[in-house]
């Protein structure tokens, strides 16, 4: 697999290392989850179809962590105050 990218490289620059991808393969059920979550205020549920798929967000989740040198035993929480 490759790809042609879009700027001048010669291969005595030696290997351009952020070239990197990962390929998250996922089967899809068709079953899509809104992108945006619906405000507490509203009474409709958001529209489903302009989400991703769950299968699809694991695969893009596996395709983070097989990039991470730091393997947390346990989920790492964030908070942004004011955000």
């Amino acid at each position: 697999m490759g790809y042609f990218p879009d700027m001048e490289w010669k291969t005595e620059y030696g290997p351009f290392t952020s070239d990197r991808f990962c390929i998250g393969p996922y089967e899809s059920t068709g079953v899509r989850l809104p992108a945006r979550m619906t405000p507490e205020w509203k009474l409709r549920v958001a529209d489903s179809a302009d989400g991703m798929e769950p299968g699809e967000i694991e695969a893009v989740i596996e395709c983070v962590r097989a990039f991470l040198l730091y393997r947390p035993q346990k989920p790492l929480r964030f908070s942004w105050a004011g955000a």
